[in-house]
């Protein structure tokens, strides 16, 4: 397992979009540590957390994103650039999404990166988590 998540006080955070977690109205975060906690509650301080997570880093590794404009993951990684944040492309299916290099896994990405974001499955999760912690 390789760690290439960057100076984050728990080595890293993981914010997947699955659309169940979505549905759900939750968010699955966890850190290098091992721990992991899935769907807070609205309400609970989850939007203030990663509210602070998103004005403290800048690199978002956004896994699964497409380059096509109709999927999600295009529009919220469009949108997260055009406020000044990096992204980083990570499908296995594309050489370079929004003008960035695309990279077949986590792995692969040279650069420290701060913030992992999952557009995938929600039975592909686990593994993107496991990879990035």
């Amino acid at each position: 397992m390789v760690n290439r998540v960057g100076p984050i006080p728990h080595s890293s955070f993981i914010i997947p979009l699955s659309l169940a977690t979505v549905r759900r109205g939750g968010v699955a975060m966890a850190s290098s540590s091992g721990s992991s906690s899935e769907a807070f509650a609205e309400g609970s301080g989850a939007q203030d957390r990663i509210a602070a997570m998103l004005e403290r880093y800048k690199t978002l590794a956004v896994v699964g994103l497409s380059s096509k404009a109709s999927r999600a993951s295009h529009g919220v990684a469009a949108y997260m650039q055009a406020r000044g944040y990096r992204i980083i492309p990570i499908n296995p299916n594309e050489t370079a999404v929004l003008g960035e290099k695309a990279y077949a896994s986590l792995e692969e990405v040279p650069d420290p990166v701060e913030i992992v974001v999952i557009f995938r499955r929600p039975e592909h999760v686990p593994e993107v988590v496991e990879s990035a912690i």
